[in-house]
C-alpha cells in the first residue's frame, strides 16, 4: 500500500530494508467499519480501494433472533413484544431495499438508536423515539407513506407528519411578579 508521503507499506515477508518500505507485523490486523458503496452514502468502493492489501469482509445485518438479543442487551427495560416489533419492521424495511422499493437501508444501528432513547426517555414512547431516525424522511411524502404502512403491519402506529394530532401543551399558572427593585445603576461615559 502507498502512503501519500511515498513510503510504502509492505508485509514482512517482502521487506527488503529500503528506505521508503514499512514492514507490517505479521499479527497486525485492522477493524475498520465503512457504509457500503453507492446511494446514500456515497461512499468509496472499500474493497476496490484497498481490498488488494487487505482482507475485507461484509458483515450483514443480524439475524432476528440476533438483533432481538442485541437490542435487549441494549435496553433492558423495554418490553420484549416491542423490540420484537422493532426487529420485524428494520428487517421488513431491508427488505424493500433489497426490492428495490427503498434506497436507505435502515441497519441495527437505527434499531439500536431507537431502542437507546426508548430505555433512556421511556416517557417519550416509542412513536417519538422513531421520529429522530425518521423525521428527516418527512419530506418525502410518498417514501414516508411507505415507511409508515411498514411499521403499521408489525403494529406501530406511525402516521405521517401532516396528519399528527396537534400536541396539548400545559403551561405553569401565571404569577404576578413584586415590583422591581434598583440595586444598581451604571453610567456610560
Amino acid at each position: 500500500m502507498m502512503l501519500a508521503d511515498g513510503r510504502r507499506l509492505v508485509s514482512s515477508e517482502n521487506f527488503f530494508n529500503q528506505p521508503d518500505c514499512i514492514p507490517i507485523h505479521p499479527s497486525f490486523r485492522m477493524w475498520t467499519l465503512a457504509n457500503r458503496r453507492g446511494f446514500p452514502f456515497l461512499g468509496n468502493d472499500f474493497f476496490r480501494e484497498v481490498g488488494d492489501i487487505f482482507c475485507p469482509h461484509v458483515i450483514d445485518n443480524p439475524d432476528k433472533k440476533s438483533e432481538i438479543e442485541l437490542l435487549s442487551n441494549y435496553a433492558p427495560s423495554v418490553n420484549r413484544e416491542v423490540i420484537i416489533k422493532l426487529v420485524n419492521s428494520f428487517s421488513d424495511l431491508r427488505s424493500l431495499v433489497q426490492d428495490g422499493v427503498l434506497t436507505y437501508p435502515y441497519s441495527t444501528r437505527e434499531a439500536v438508536a431507537v431502542v437507546k432513547h426508548l430505555e433512556k426517555f421511556p416517557e417519550d414512547g416509542l412513536v417519538d423515539s422513531l421520529e429522530n431516525i425518521l423525521g428527516f424522511d418527512s419530506y418525502n411524502s410518498l417514501l414516508r407513506e411507505s415507511i409508515n404502512e411498514v411499521f403499521q403491519k408489525n403494529d406501530i402506529p406511525l402516521v405521517s407528519p401532516g396528519n399528527r394530532a396537534e400536541l396539548k401543551i400545559d403551561l405553569a399558572k401565571e404569577k404576578k411578579l413584586p415590583p422591581a427593585v434598583k440595586t444598581e445603576e451604571w453610567k456610560v461615559r
